[in-house]
């Protein structure tokens, strides 16, 4: 008999939590502020309500984002960062693999994927595109302080000017 091995998984209830806020609040300023870049609130009409579709962990990335109507406008990734973008010097790491899912989602249902991201400064976004490989480095990058191997994967760092701001100043969670 053969054993699988599983990939472990650390997200506790607390980290459900800070992810459902990122995502809220992404969906409340695409509805409240139409001057943000890449806004899928445009296209539909002022009485739309959105749903934030959890998914299971097998499907690698965090929410579905649909119409009231169900028709996905987006496929979501949230991060949540203790640290500053000086920390990282301007660049924030991102799991390749949690990118490809992204993309993967995004053509599946012909929408806009979105990865969003919460550090000291405020919360980010960032459309997902097939350039965000190719016009960032790639290194092998993760946790180490767990000694799980794990941890440490190919990680793209995408330079602070590509995010997209969605709210300004320190969110709690």
């Amino acid at each position: 008999m053969i054993a699988i091995s599983r990939m472990p998984v650390y997200e506790k209830p607390n980290d459900r939590a800070r992810q459902l806020l990122v995502v809220n609040e992404f969906v409340k300023s695409m509805q409240t502020y139409e001057d943000l870049p890449h806004n899928f609130t445009l296209r539909r009409g002022k009485e739309t309500t959105y749903l934030i579709i959890p998914c299971p962990y097998k499907y690698v990335i965090d929410y579905f984002i649909t119409t009231d109507y169900g028709k996905v406008v987006s496929a979501v990734e949230c991060k949540w960062y203790q640290r500053d973008w000086r920390d990282y010097d301007y660049h924030f790491p991102i799991s390749v693999h949690k990118v490809k899912h992204l993309l993967q989602w995004g053509k599946a249902f012909n929408c806009t994927p979105f990865m969003l991201m919460r550090n000291k400064s405020g919360l980010h976004y960032l459309k997902i595109d097939e350039r965000v490989l190719s016009r960032n480095r790639v290194k092998l990058y993760g946790r180490t302080d767990r000694n799980d191997p794990n941890d440490l994967e190919p990680m793209v760092f995408i330079e602070e000017r590509y995010w997209d701001v969605y709210k300004v100043g320190h969110t709690n969670g």
